[in-house]
């Protein structure tokens, strides 16, 4: 019998946690490493989805949702809203337990979404 997973913690990052090289440098392996799976061939060889300096940027800006398991980075989303009002979901990644899969890195292929935000989040 597997063992029960801890719960999931899911917060959207401060802004001061992209000065945090560790965080940064996490997100954006784990973008990387689900993207070179999951989108493999699709790009030229070597390309990454995103590189460190892009990815504090949209910590920075507030658009980086996070998923915890025991403190450790296991997902993460950027929500971010358009100038339309609506808002959009990207780079969705998460990693599955082990005992669930042979690949470690999982990437949720959806198309471009966009829902009116008062949905989601409250307007201020």
């Amino acid at each position: 019998m597997t063992e029960p997973q801890p719960p999931l913690e899911i917060e959207l990052l401060p802004p001061s946690a992209s000065e945090d090289d560790a965080t940064v440098d996490r997100l954006t392996d784990l973008v990387n490493q689900v993207y070179a799976v999951a989108e493999d061939g699709m790009w030229a060889p070597g390309s990454t989805r995103t590189t460190p300096a892009e990815m504090a940027a949209m910590v920075k800006a507030g658009t980086i949702a996070v998923a915890r398991r025991s403190e450790r980075i296991v997902g993460c989303v950027r929500v971010q809203r358009l100038d339309s009002g609506e808002g959009e979901f990207g780079m969705h990644v998460w990693v599955r337990p082990p005992e669930q899969t042979s690949t470690v890195a999982m990437h949720a292929p959806m198309p471009q979404l966009a829902v009116p935000m008062s949905s989601i989040m409250p307007l201020q």
